[in-house]
C-alpha cells in the first residue's frame, strides 16, 4: 500500500485539474486529511459528498474510482473474530 504521503501527493493532482469550487472544497478535504484533522473514513465520506453535489451520472463515477485508484478504501463490513473451536 502507498505511504500517506504519496497518497497526498496524487490526490493534489488529481485536485489540480478540477474545476473551481470543486478544486478549492477537495483541496480543503485533502489538507485536513494530510494533518490528521479529519479520518480516513471521514474523508472518503467527504469526497463523496462533494463529487455528488458538483458531479452527475458517470463523471461522479469516474471521480469516485479516481480517488479509490489513489487512496483505496479500507473495506468495511464484519470483522471475523479468530476463535479456534
Amino acid at each position: 500500500m502507498p505511504k500517506k504521503n504519496e497518497i497526498i501527493e496524487e490526490l493534489i493532482s488529481l485536485a489540480q485539474v478540477l474545476p473551481e469550487p470543486i478544486q478549492s472544497k477537495f483541496m480543503a478535504h485533502i489538507n485536513d486529511f494530510s494533518k490528521d484533522i479529519i479520518s480516513s473514513e471521514a474523508f472518503d465520506s467527504a469526497v463523496y459528498e462533494l463529487s455528488s453535489t458538483h458531479f452527475a451520472g458517470e463523471l461522479h463515477l469516474f471521480f469516485l474510482s479516481e480517488v479509490e485508484r489513489i487512496k483505496p478504501r479500507r473495506p468495511q463490513g464484519l470483522m471475523f473474530s479468530h476463535r479456534h473451536y
